[in-house]
This record gives structure tokens, C-alpha cells and sequence, in this order.
């Protein structure tokens, strides 16, 4: 029995050395997987804080893009504004225009007519100024031949100078007439 104690002993001892390096394998084991589990928490952390920091940067970039857009959509929509204004006023002022040159056309029309019968007025007169002023010019004419054959008065009597200051009168007269188409 010595032989099988000592085997026994040996197989014990066998045993509490594997045993040993079964625990030494599993302590290196649970430490390398402890290992593992801290560096793969810490990459969970840092990659969560990379998410975290690029959804803040996504959003903060969002909200800016949104606002930007709707500053954007603002200003359009506020020059649109001034533009349908700024139309409609050119309408009006294009409508004011198109009347003010209906009406200038109107007051054209009257004008002319005006200056049409002006002109037919005035040939008239006209005509008539030069039929007085040959009838004038003719009845001159006869007293010029009798006033010419008349001898002429170193010493003028008050009668004669009557005659020559009326005559000099319905010669202003006629110049008057003639001038002024009366």
C-alpha cells in the first residue's frame, strides 16, 4: 500500500497542481477578460462621447442650416414683397400715363382744331384787311391826283390845316384797323 499511498499522493499532488494552474489559468483568464471588458468600457465611453459631441454637432449645425433657411425664406419672401409692391405701383403710375396721354392726345386734338379755325379766321381777315387796304389804298390814291392838282398855299388858313390833321387821323385809323383786324 506504500506503492498506491504514494501513487495517491503523487496523484494528489498531480491534481492540486493542476488544480493550481487551472486556477493560475483561470485568474490570468478573468484578468485578461477584465482587461478586456475595462479597455472595451472604455472605447464604449469614448465612442459615446464621440456620439454624444457629433450629435450636439449635427444638431448645433442643424439648428444653424434651419435658421439660416429660415432667414433666407425671409429675405425672399420680403423681396418678393417689395416686388409685387414695386409692380403694382409701376402699374398705376403705367395706367396714370396711358389716361394722361389719352388726355394730352384729347387736349392735342382741340388744340389743333383751335389753331385750324385760328388760321381760317385769321385768312379771312386777312382777306379782308387786304381788300380794305386796296380800297383805301385806291380812294389815297384818288386824293393824292386831287390834292395834286390843287395849287398849294404858301400861307395855310386854319381850314387847311383842319383837313390835314383829319386826314392824318383816318389814315391812323385805317393803319389801326388794318393792324388789329377789327
Amino acid at each position: 500500500m506504500s506503492y498506491s499511498v504514494s501513487a495517491a499522493q503523487l496523484w494528489s499532488r498531480k491534481l492540486a497542481m493542476q488544480a493550481e494552474d487551472m486556477q493560475l489559468s483561470q485568474k490570468n483568464t478573468n484578468s485578461r477578460i477584465l482587461n478586456v471588458l475595462g479597455d472595451m468600457k472604455a472605447l464604449q465611453e469614448t465612442t459615446n462621447q464621440n456620439i454624444d459631441q457629433n450629435f450636439n454637432s449635427v444638431t448645433q449645425n442643424h439648428n444653424q442650416v434651419s435658421s439660416y433657411m429660415f432667414q433666407t425664406l425671409n429675405n425672399f419672401q420680403t423681396f418678393l414683397q417689395k416686388i409685387m409692391e414695386e409692380q403694382q405701383k409701376n402699374s398705376l403710375h403705367m395706367e396714370t400715363m396711358e389716361k394722361d396721354i389719352v388726355d394730352l392726345k384729347a387736349q392735342l386734338g382741340t388744340i389743333q382744331r383751335e389753331q385750324e379755325n385760328g388760321f381760317k379766321t385769321l385768312e379771312k381777315h386777312m382777306k379782308e384787311s387786304m381788300t380794305m387796304m386796296k380800297q383805301v389804298t385806291t380812294k389815297e390814291q384818288k386824293r393824292k391826283t386831287t390834292t395834286q392838282l390843287k395849287p398849294v398855299h404858301t400861307n395855310q388858313t386854319s381850314a387847311a390845316k383842319r383837313n390835314a390833321t383829319s386826314m392824318r387821323k383816318r389814315v391812323l385809323a385805317l393803319d389801326f384797323l388794318a393792324e388789329d383786324d377789327y
